[in-house]
């Protein structure tokens, strides 16, 4: 499937991304952050996801 997708959203793992990084490489990827760090939400904190920009 990596194949045929440009856009990737909702990313809530590192690993997910690197995997799709690996797979798909230039496709976008919009992580999801858990910015409360409330461990009963999802997403990566936002420590652990590098900066762009």
């Amino acid at each position: 499937m990596a194949d045929h997708v440009a856009v990737w959203q909702s990313v809530d793992r590192l690993e997910l991304g690197a995997e799709i990084a690996r797979r798909r490489p230039g496709a976008t990827v919009f992580v999801q952050i858990n910015l409360s760090g409330e461990t009963n939400k999802g997403g990566c904190s936002f420590d652990e996801v590098p900066h762009h920009g």
